[in-house]
């Protein structure tokens, strides 16, 4: 188990004071002024209060305010140390990675990812899998498939963890697919364990037994999105739609609208241009409004795309059409993105000299 280990520097080690000390010096300073009267005078901390504050970080999360999550993580590890809940202290040192990763405070986020696999060796070591779904959600965000591999390797859903199990092999599944050619028989294992984990966690979530109800959400998305890889397209589009279901129920706003790009390109693939447009538009909407403001931009252009091809434009509804997606090059970084935004202008072009 200590092959899994970060190696912080030794002055990280023996700090721990100070470094709590500096997270929530830098949450006050940058999003204190913004929190309810509630959380700048906490009630007495005690595993209720720790576990308030841990379910409002993850609100907060599913909004994109990643400083306000990481004030409640904060406050959410300080309630639990103090009531000496140890799964308590390992899901906020965990939460808090994730905060800081999204904020690109890499040292801190080091820090808390070492701090709740301290906590594990120690206490715990049963909970090793959520360590390693933290870690594999930051390798994956990082573009590191080969590490994301290792860190799921021999995960299997069983009767045990399913929740966290299940994440790990999805996981798994979205970073062999991003391999050049992926088979349906490369995954075949993997999303056959999935489609199991999704019925149990449906079955779990009937009988109100489940704990993080957004599990379901996400694991249909996965299903969906290996569908849409493979050009399983009637597939895709029902995952994407139970998975849309289940993520608007639960305010989970990123995987609304991922899921709602999934159907985006599901109906396009399947010759309804018309959905696929109201599916783009809605997704971007939500993509904007969280803060995303790349993901809106590839969804929106994928409407305007459809538009510039499907109706008859005069020269008003063209050059509106052609500022907003120039001005979408002025931040946009993917390549991918840009390239299809660069034919799309193309084709107003193209219609202007007709």
């Amino acid at each position: 188990m200590r092959k899994w280990r970060i190696k912080l520097s030794r002055r990280l080690h023996h700090h721990f004071v100070s470094i709590l000390a500096i997270s929530l010096l830098i949450i006050a300073f940058q999003g204190c002024s913004s929190l309810p009267e509630t959380l700048k005078n906490p009630p007495p901390p005690d595993i209720a209060t720790g576990n308030d504050y841990l379910r409002r970080g993850e609100y907060a999360m599913r909004k994109g305010d990643f400083q306000s999550a990481a004030a409640q993580f904060a406050r959410s590890y300080e309630s639990f140390t103090l009531a000496d809940y140890i799964k308590g202290k390992i899901r906020a040192s965990l939460a808090l990675s994730r905060a800081y990763h999204r904020l690109d405070t890499l040292i801190l986020r080091d820090y808390w990812l070492d701090r709740g696999l301290t906590i594990i060796d120690t206490f715990s070591p049963e909970s090793i899998n959520e360590w390693k779904l933290a870690k594999t959600e930051i390798e994956f965000q990082n573009s590191n498939f080969d590490s994301v591999l290792v860190y799921t390797d021999g995960v299997e859903i069983g009767s045990d963890l399913i929740e966290t199990n299940s994440q790990l092999i999805s996981y798994r599944l979205m970073a062999k697919l991003q391999y050049p050619n992926p088979s349906s028989e490369s995954v075949k294992s993997e999303y056959d364990e999935l489609k199991s984990g999704f019925k149990k966690l449906i079955a779990l979530k009937e009988d109100a037994e489940i704990g993080d109800a957004l599990v379901i959400g996400f694991v249909g998305y996965v299903l969906g999105y290996t569908d849409s890889k493979l050009g399983r397209w009637i597939e895709a589009y029902s995952w994407f739609e139970k998975a849309r279901d289940e993520d608007s129920r639960r305010a989970n706003y990123r995987g609304l609208a991922d899921n709602l790009f999934g159907l985006g390109a599901a109906a396009q693939s399947l010759n309804k241009p018309k959905d696929a447009e109201g599916f783009y538009e809605r997704s971007s909407e939500i993509y904007y409004s969280i803060g995303l403001q790349e993901l809106g931009a590839r969804a929106e252009s994928k409407a305007l795309n459809i538009r510039v091809k499907a109706v008859s434009l005069n020269l008003k509804e063209r050059e509106i059409i052609k500022e907003r997606l120039t001005g979408m090059l002025s931040f946009i970084k993917s390549v991918e993105i840009r390239s299809e935004i660069e034919k799309t202008l193309g084709a107003i072009s193209t219609m202007s000299t007709n």
